[in-house]
């Protein structure tokens, strides 16, 4: 299974859709995360599911000019068992063919204020329990100097924090092979700053169960994030021979 999150920045602009489609080309996902749809769940579920034939999606409506949620997966490889949400959290419950077990994936856009008591009372909430969690998004924090880049910029004040609140909830952060940033802010010189705030994290049972689990940054879209890929595998069958 293969998971695809990004920070769309808005679905309305003549663009999007090409570099949308582009992206999912490229990527082949199953599922689909999007953070900041800017729109109305409805008619973003509608204007999705007419780009995507096959596909199907639930959502949540943005607020006010910023953002809402919304979470695809394709109709062949993914069957729905449940779906719940939040203006800031959207999490199904699915049957993955390609993995034979249910699976609850959480797509979460942090907020920008007032970070501890969102992480504390989600962390704390039933939503994200279980041996089989996977949780992505743009989560508005970075863990240490290694995922910021520019002249400036400077560690996130409370990546302490969410480093111990991920080994209490038993959360994985997989990191890519080359840490890459997920954000830009698009200015030059010294005033350009770089940050690796998107990312999937994972229960660390269902890593143990697995023959590989890998997430890394893609490239495309039009929005001053990059999406990021979280894939999940079972190993090879061996065959006896009687």
């Amino acid at each position: 299974m293969k998971i695809l999150s990004f920070n769309c920045r808005g679905l309305a602009g003549p663009s999007k859709k090409p570099a949308f489609i582009r992206v999912l080309t490229l990527e082949h996902p199953d599922v689909i995360f999007l953070q900041e749809t800017m729109g109305e769940g409805e008619v973003i579920r509608e204007r999705l599911e007419c780009w995507l034939p096959g596909w199907s999606f639930v959502t949540v409506d943005a607020r006010g000019r910023s953002g809402g949620l919304a979470v695809g997966w394709k109709n062949c490889c993914v069957k729905l068992i449940n779906a719940w949400g939040t203006e800031a959290v959207l999490g199904i419950e699915v049957f993955s063919e390609d993995l034979g077990i249910p699976l609850s994936v959480v797509n979460v856009y942090g907020p920008f204020l007032n970070r501890a008591p969102f992480w504390n009372s989600l962390f704390q909430s039933t939503l994200v329990n279980g041996d089989s969690v996977v949780l992505g998004g743009d989560l508005n924090f970075s863990l240490g100097y290694s995922e910021i880049w520019g002249p400036h910029a400077q560690v996130d004040s409370l990546a302490g924090f969410f480093v111990q609140k991920l080994m209490e909830k038993g959360l994985l952060d997989i990191e890519p092979a080359k840490l890459k940033p997920t954000w830009r802010n698009n200015r030059s010189g010294d005033a350009r700053v770089a940050k690796r705030i998107d990312r999937f994290l994972v229960a660390e049972q269902l890593v143990d169960r697995f023959f590989l689990v890998r997430q890394w940054v893609g490239s495309g879209g039009l929005s001053d994030h990059f999406p990021i890929l979280f894939e999940i595998k079972r190993g090879p069958t061996t065959l006896r021979v009687l």
